[in-house]
């Protein structure tokens, strides 16, 4: 079953799958070879859609950056480099909301 048609398997989920990926503003791989057919699909649609790639890796190199795909590779382990991470997505959602408020009290006071 190691890495055979996904679409065959219900459980595999792939339509959801490919939703997601026709949907993301960014992908974010974890410590992959990049050796199968997911990551292969996945790495093709950041390129059809000049999608930023996160790629988290013991080892560099694994996804050379181009004019067509936009790569950044994190090297470290997983348990220092992803806490990194979610430390800078609160911080970006942080400062997201803060621009949303201030936009709200604008509106209410300009009525």
């Amino acid at each position: 079953m190691f890495d055979e048609g996904y679409d065959g398997h219900t459980f595999y989920q792939f339509d959801r799958i490919q939703k997601l990926l026709s949907g993301a503003d960014c992908l974010i791989f974890v410590g992959t070879s990049l050796a199968v057919t997911l990551t292969d699909m996945a790495m093709k649609e950041a390129r059809r859609r000049k999608v930023d790639v996160f790629n988290f890796n013991l080892e560099e190199g694994r996804i050379q950056p181009n004019n067509q795909l936009n790569v950044e590779n994190v090297i470290g382990k997983a348990e220092e480099t992803l806490p990194r991470l979610w430390e800078e997505v609160k911080n970006v959602v942080n400062r997201w909301k803060d621009c949303e408020m201030k936009i709200m009290e604008v509106e209410y006071l300009s009525v």
